[in-house]
């Protein structure tokens, strides 16, 4: 069964999948030399499941692209950053109901309708492994080539554009276009689609509301039934050909067939009830009820007097009866110039223009509120604030003379300093000393420092200073 599978990557130096050549001697399954880094990548021993492989270029190419080994080396060469996007690399699943041959024709219309076309160089393959997994290999490279078409362009103005999202998009919506369109070509029922199964689901459930004949309403809801599952996940063929991937894809298959079954069921279902349940012609519904409202009351505005037009004559009808003094006659509203405006205007803005009175409620409502919260915070209590308090006054006090709080061991030792009847130990008056103390070195311990001269001739000889001016 046709399924849509649709991947892309890109092959750049700073990816995993850094090399061009590498990945085009595998899609291809031939022998190819790197000549940039001179690395050697043989994988012709093994193209058993290459069922096609070549290179469609773009109209303004040169024949001698169409040789792979060159193509991509070119491409290595060209691409000399160490950030550089060497290629593009698709794996498309191909239908299962179209031959290799029919498949190799679908691919190739594919690519040159939205690749070479824009000015791409492809490089595809298709693979026919041995789970009968059909699947096509495209390399696109991401630069234009000259006007000339003998080598790459300089500046790549054209290529950026293949970057951007509504490009890839444009891919993935052109491969379903393409298949359904040889699909249907070749007498197939099976079509793929490259929204996901929700879109799909939802876009079913629409067509039903809006269909006007049994049989459509029946398809489009039976439709929607078999799309009202998970997605089928890819399997990578290392684990396809174990045990547990076969059971994996078994699972997933098996849903997707419970759910075709239903959807048949869920169709015949329906053409099996009667017309008049299944189709509702609301047009023929609507046009033939004539829905009764109650009349319009009167909401003639009262007349005013208009103070620009003097021709104009008030319609208020005067007043004969005085009232009785202990009546109210203050109006609700005071006199303004927007009365006129709230007056006109929709019903919507007056009503939310119009505000109670003196917003009595309004200043209610907040006084309630205020009440609550402060209710509220004295029964409340902050655990981390009062725990922060203990420790606070367990290892802190406050120092009166500082005006801060100190350490309690720091503020025990000052105060054990401040006794009067406090003798400090030996230690302690070395450990606190109010001015450094400079040890005596050893050797001048033992020298005699006695004069060698008598003390009463070193005084009388020396001359006494006399005061100034004497």
């Amino acid at each position: 069964m046709a399924i849509y599978s649709f991947q892309c990557k890109v092959v750049a130096r700073t990816k995993r999948l850094n090399n061009a050549v590498a990945h085009a001697a595998y899609i291809n399954r031939i022998d190819l030399d790197n000549n940039r880094d001179g690395s050697k990548w043989r994988y012709g021993h093994s193209n058993e499941d290459v069922y096609k492989s070549a290179v469609l270029l773009p109209d303004n190419a040169d024949k001698k692209f169409s040789d792979p080994a060159y193509l991509w080396n070119e491409v290595e060469k060209k691409e000399n950053r160490s950030n550089s996007r060497l290629a593009r690399s698709f794996i498309i699943a191909l239908p299962n109901e179209l031959t290799p041959e029919q498949n190799k024709n679908l691919i190739e219309d594919y690519i040159k309708t939205h690749m070479t076309s824009k000015g791409m160089i492809v490089n595809y393959a298709i693979h026919i492994d041995d789970t009968n997994n059909v699947h096509a290999h495209l390399m696109s490279t991401t630069r234009e080539l000259d006007p000339n078409g003998l080598e790459f362009a300089k500046k790549n103005v054209i290529g950026r554009t293949w970057n951007d999202d509504d490009f890839l998009e444009g891919l993935r919506k052109g491969w379903a276009d393409t298949a359904n369109t040889h699909l249907a070509k070749l007498d197939h029922q099976v079509r793929i689609d490259h929204r996901t199964l929700s879109v799909q689901r939802d876009e079913a459930l629409d067509q039903f509301e809006k269909a006007t004949t049994a049989e459509a309403k029946a398809e489009a809801l039976s439709r929607a039934v078999s799309l009202d599952r998970p997605a089928i996940q890819r399997i990578w063929r290392s684990k396809l050909n174990t045990e547990e991937g076969r059971a994996l894809r078994e699972a997933q298959q098996s849903i997707r067939d419970e759910q075709l079954i239903l959807a048949v069921e869920t169709k015949k279902s329906i053409l099996s009830l009667p017309q008049k349940i299944i189709i509702n012609n609301f047009e023929n519904v609507e046009s033939s009820i004539v829905i009764e409202r109650p009349s319009k009351p009167d909401t003639r505005r009262i007349g005013v007097k208009s103070y620009r037009d003097k021709t104009k004559v008030s319609k208020v009808k005067t007043v004969s009866d005085i009232p009785d003094s202990d009546v109210n006659t203050i109006l609700k509203t005071s006199f303004s110039k927007n009365n006129g405006a709230s007056k006109s205007a929709p019903d919507k803005i007056k009503k939310r223009a119009t505000q109670h009175p003196n917003n009595i409620f309004k200043r209610f409502t907040l006084m309630v509120v205020e009440i609550v919260k402060y209710v509220w915070s004295k029964k409340t209590q902050n655990n981390i604030d009062r725990d922060h308090d203990k420790r606070v006054a367990e290892n802190y006090v406050f120092d009166e003379v500082l005006g801060r709080h100190i350490a309690r061991s720091e503020y025990e030792k000052q105060a054990k300093f401040n006794q009067d009847d406090y003798k400090p130990t030996h230690d302690e008056i070395r450990r606190f000393p109010s001015r450094p103390k400079n040890e005596q070195a050893k050797d001048d311990i033992g020298m005699d420092l006695t004069s060698s001269i008598p003390p009463e001739r070193s005084i009388s000889n020396n001359p006494r200073l006399r005061p100034p001016r004497h």
